[in-house]
């Protein structure tokens, strides 16, 4: 068969289940992570369809356009005023359920594959939080209490964005630990407060500039398109000055889904309110293109694990057994301060870990090249991690679903 030709059944076949699975994840709650890693390994290691070895150099650039989407998504999700004033229990849930997870993981790797203190707290750090999209659509589709469900959808965001954060840190402080650029704590952090100050003043600055262009071509077609652009181009130039193209983006995120909390001498507000009728359609576009490139990015990370090493995989599931256990006491907690009853068991299972934990590994594979001690463990445990923990968020919802309308779980109690 024509190489072309099998190329476009392929991507048409992946897109087609790509689709599907989004419908799924949206009409019942089954995350879409799980089908495309599947398809991945279906199409790759079993079937041979696909040689992973092509695709592997495809990673990187891959997931530095993931790492772009999610969060510029994660960003347009955080209102700043209800971040602050409502969701007070979302931030607790978010910082205890991230630090503890990351200490388990930590420990455990280091203990148990004797991976150096700095390589398990990397380690960690990428599969320390639950997935946004996932835990969103799930909280979404049970019928949950409105306060229930806006603390579990705020704390799945938060946790995307400190996973990233996290783990750029850590990287950030192994490379320049290996190029001899900052080797003592007070370089370290120096060094990192450089760039986060870098990213953050890029961010700020770079909102503010694509919120006064997009004002002034409401007009006109193809806005997305060039919102993308600038972005990537803001990614890029954050990089190149030795900042973090991720808080950039995060940061210029924020600025435009907050700009009515913005000084009136930074935005007008009728500038506001255009703005606010635009996002709408960015939200819109921008979670067509990030399904996209979560499709095509799952899909190589199922197909470049290799499901011969059972290893792997045993401690991926002991590490989201782990998971699960950490968490309760995080979940329990919120229970107490919000007054949501008897709700610690569900908000436990709903702790799947998506595509922020997948780019993040690829990123550090390629930032670290041959460096990074077992490489291949990192990737095939994290993507396993990705793979169970869906499987035990939906068995557990499932289980746990029936009995949120027949009791008082998700409600306020008096």
């Amino acid at each position: 068969m024509d190489p072309v030709v099998y190329a476009f059944f392929v991507v048409s076949a992946v897109l087609i289940a790509g689709f599907i699975a989004s419908v799924v994840l949206s009409k019942y709650g089954i995350p879409d992570s799980m089908f495309l890693i599947g398809l991945g390994i279906l199409i790759g290691p079993i079937f041979r369809l696909l040689n992973p070895a092509d695709f592997q150099v495809l990673a990187p650039y891959i997931g530095a356009l993931a790492l772009v989407a999610i969060m510029f998504e994660s960003s347009l999700g955080i209102n700043l005023h209800e971040l602050i004033e409502t969701a007070r229990s979302a931030i607790i849930l978010a910082l205890m359920s991230f630090f503890l997870s990351m200490v388990a993981a930590s420990v455990f790797v280091h203990y148990v594959l004797n991976l150096p203190w700095i390589y398990s707290i990397l380690y960690g750090s990428i599969v320390g939080g639950s997935s946004g999209a996932i835990v969103a659509a799930m909280a979404t589709k049970m019928g949950l209490s409105p306060s229930l469900g806006l603390i579990l959808s705020l704390e799945s965001i938060l946790t995307d964005v400190f996973c990233i954060t996290a783990g750029l840190v850590v990287l950030t402080i192994i490379t320049s630990s290996l190029a001899g650029i900052a080797t003592r704590p007070e370089q370290i952090a120096g060094f990192i407060a450089q760039k986060f100050s870098t990213s953050i003043i890029m961010g700020f600055i770079f909102g503010l500039i694509l919120s006064s262009i997009l004002y002034k071509v409401r007009k006109y077609k193809h806005i997305y398109t060039a919102v993308f652009a600038a972005l990537i181009f803001l990614y890029a130039l954050t990089e190149f000055l030795q900042g973090s193209g991720a808080i950039s983006v995060l940061t210029a995120g924020i600025v435009l889904a907050n700009l009515e909390h913005m000084p009136s001498a930074l935005s007008s507000e009728e500038k506001t309110e255009t703005l606010r009728f635009q996002r709408v359609f960015l939200e819109s576009f921008h979670s067509e293109l990030t399904l996209l490139i979560k499709v095509f990015f799952f899909v190589v990370v199922g197909l470049v694990i290799n499901v011969e090493n059972l290893f792997n995989l045993f401690i991926a599931g002991v590490l989201s057994l782990i998971f699960l256990v950490v968490r309760f006491p995080a979940a329990y907690t919120i229970t107490k301060i919000a007054h949501l009853g008897r709700m610690a068991p569900l908000i436990t299972v709903l702790y799947g870990r998506g595509l922020a934990a997948a780019v993040l590994v690829f990123i550090a594979i390629d930032t670290m090249g041959g460096a990074l001690p077992q490489a291949e463990f990192f990737l095939e445990s994290i993507s396993g991690i990705v793979l169970i923990t869906n499987a035990i968020l939906t068995l557990g919802a499932t289980l746990l679903r029936s009995r949120i309308h027949t009791t008082s779980w998700g409600y306020p109690q008096a």
